[in-house]
């Protein structure tokens, strides 16, 4: 029997008999039920006709086949409309199957049409909400992408992880207090509605489209955060394999163990001359520095061992100098030599007698001077380096390639240091605007690594370039680019009681004994404390031992105060 067919046998039920319509209270009654029932019967019309497609959403609901999934292209919020929608037909045709009674069957109806609608609703509040936080995440992207430095969009990826890592260990909104907390109210009321109807297999599934339809925004909303993550991630990392890293660094130490050997047996290998005067410096490299320099050269692309040989060869033969200067000098020597003078023989005569003599004899003499030079690794992007594969270079050397465990136990490798921290007061800022300027400027690039000659944040910055880009981008006074020389030279010398936030400070044998002078400068922030290109960028404890013993002076830049 068909439901039309139905719906006719319920309204013959509601007839009248001759006596009821004959009474005015029943004529009445019988025009209101007659319209209820007409009403009721165009509702289930519209319900028969979407029963096919009903069928199909009641099994997804009931999780007897996977969600599909939306088309290429079909906006996340498209997708939940349709879902509502589905669910809204869904119940629709339930209520048309379940109930026999026609009374019955007119209430369910409209119960059933409130409950879809109010579920519409809903999932248009929940779409607009979730426009709003893709439209952050798309901007927020979209800041990323205008800097083409990659040292920037990987710190700022960085910061955003770090941000979301909080979140998972609790410091920061769970996934649900992130919901707006009216539709929270809302979905915690059709959850009691659940337990206290458990008979009502629409509430049910209406609880569930709810709970899921919250789980796919708050998925859909992290979507591209998600990605964010990922991307940073994947910028980082070097592009090769683990085995092809350690080939590379292997092969490069071959190369160091046969230089220290040349040098050790230069006399027997390089005979012929008559005095060796060698100076090797220390034979050394960080790793890392190594498989940053080689992933940077190929640009972030993947590289294998054959396709790094060259590079290494290259960088071996800038690290190391080894040069043989012979010289040829005429020396003198003392040698005994032989001859004969005449004597007298004691009866008025001569004679010949033979004597010994020193004589100072000239000969050529060969000094072979053999040098070798270290211009230590770290230190060659600045001269070999476009700023963009600078830059690259500076992105491995942040991460370490996420591979931060990789050379442990080689004391040259780098490590991986946060930056320290610091809180500049408030009023100190407010006291001076010049100081906040340079301020401002400064703690942009807080993480930034250490890069020898870098002095841009596409590169990144040592000690001197850090302290010459903030004063100059800053508006506070242009120093240009100058060293840590350079830049106390322009100071104006003051002593440690004089300091005050906006001076330098200087130090000095931070670079062993290869460097002499000024080598590091900082920006002085009050408090004992200095912001400085350390490895990374970040603040640090004037009052600590190694800052006490390399300490040289304070300098005032002269800007005006």
């Amino acid at each position: 029997m068909n439901q039309k067919q139905i719906m006719l046998q319920r309204f013959q039920r509601l007839q009248h008999s001759e006596g009821e319509r004959a009474s005015p209270a029943a004529l009445e009654n019988q025009g209101q039920m007659t319209q209820v029932v007409k009403r009721t019967y165009q509702r289930k019309q519209i319900l028969h006709e979407n029963m096919d497609s009903a069928q199909n959403v009641r099994k997804r609901l009931l999780f007897d086949e996977a969600m599909p999934k939306a088309p290429r292209g079909t906006a996340p919020g498209a997708v939940l409309h349709n879902v509502n929608q589905q669910i809204n037909r869904e119940l629709r045709h339930q209520v048309t199957e379940q109930n026999e009674d026609e009374n019955i069957g007119v209430t369910a109806a409209v119960q059933a049409e409130q409950l879809g609608e109010g579920l519409l609703r809903k999932g248009e509040q929940l779409h607009q909400w979730r426009q709003v936080h893709t439209s952050k995440a798309r901007r927020m992207d979209s800041t990323l992408q205008q800097n083409s430095n990659p040292i920037s969009r990987w710190r700022q990826k960085k910061q955003i992880r770090e941000q979301l890592r909080a979140m998972v260990s609790g410091q920061g909104l769970s996934a649900m207090q992130s919901i707006p907390a009216s539709l929270r109210a809302k979905a915690s009321a059709k959850r009691t509605a659940i337990v206290v109807r458990p008979k009502s297999r629409s509430a049910l599934l209406l609880g569930i489209a709810l709970l899921l339809a919250f789980v796919m925004n708050t998925v859909s909303a992290c979507a591209p955060l998600t990605q964010t993550v990922l991307d940073s991630i994947v910028l980082g990392t070097y592009p090769a394999t683990e085995e092809d890293v350690r080939a590379a660094e292997a092969a490069y130490a071959a190369k160091e163990k046969e230089l220290k050997e040349e040098i050790d047996h230069y006399q027997q290998r390089h005979p012929g001359y008559d005095e060796y005067r060698i100076t090797a410096a220390d034979i050394w490299h960080d790793p890392y520095a190594l498989i940053a320099i080689i992933s940077a050269w190929y640009d972030g692309k993947e590289w294998t061992i054959n396709e790094a040989a060259p590079v290494i060869e290259k960088y071996f033969a800038l690290q190391y100098i080894l040069t043989e200067d012979v010289e040829t000098v005429t020396k003198y020597r003392t040698e005994q030599r032989t001859g004969q003078r005449l004597v007298s023989d004691g009866n008025g005569g001569t004679r010949l007698e033979a004597y010994t003599y020193e004589a100072s004899v000239p000969y050529k003499y060969t000094i072979c001077t053999v040098t070798l030079e270290n211009k230590i690794l770290s230190h060659l992007p600045v001269y070999s380096m476009s700023h963009h594969t600078m830059g690259m270079y500076a992105l491995y050397m942040s991460t370490l390639g996420n591979m931060p465990e990789l050379f442990a136990g080689n004391a040259h490798a780098s490590h991986l240091r946060e930056p320290g921290k610091y809180d500049v007061p408030e009023e100190t800022l407010a006291a001076d605007p010049q100081f906040a300027r340079i301020m401002e400027e400064a703690q942009k690039y807080i993480g930034y690594p250490y890069v020898w000659g870098g002095a841009s944040p596409e590169t990144s910055f040592d000690c001197s370039g850090f302290v010459s880009w903030v004063y100059t981008e800053s508006g506070v006074y242009n120093t240009g680019r100058l060293g840590a020389t350079g830049l106390y030279g322009i100071c104006k010398k003051i002593t440690p009681e004089q300091a005050q936030p906006g001076d330098l400070v200087f130090f000095e044998g931070t670079m062993g004994d290869a460097a002499d002078g000024i080598t590091h400068v900082g920006i002085y922030v009050g408090g004992n404390h200095m912001l400085h290109c350390g490895s990374p960028i970040g603040y640090a404890d004037l009052t600590e031992s190694y800052w006490r013993k390399h300490f040289y002076a304070f300098g005032r830049v002269p800007y005006e105060r």
